[in-house]
């Protein structure tokens, strides 16, 4: 499905987000052909993944660490959120 991030059309697909040094990757941003794929094999939250690939595609000079905080940090908010809601 298509999304818009920094003004750019980009596009979310659900399929092999490929292989980083032998280990199956959750999802991958490919700047080159603005497609953010997530994984359906992935065991993590599909918030968690989808949020940071979309940080990947919005703020592409930012530090792994900083996008992996900022994944976990959404997804967990998110639960928390449920519970009370």
């Amino acid at each position: 499905f298509p999304v818009t991030i920094n003004g750019q059309n980009w596009k979310i697909r659900f399929g092999h987000a490929g292989k980083t040094d032998g280990v199956d990757n959750d999802g991958i941003c490919d700047y080159e052909k603005k497609t953010i794929f997530i994984s359906p094999e992935s065991h993590r939250n599909l918030l968690n993944v989808l949020s940071h690939e979309l940080l990947h595609a919005r703020f592409p000079d930012l530090e792994e660490d900083a996008i992996e905080e900022m994944g976990t940090l959404i997804e967990e908010t998110y639960e928390e959120v449920r519970k009370i809601s």
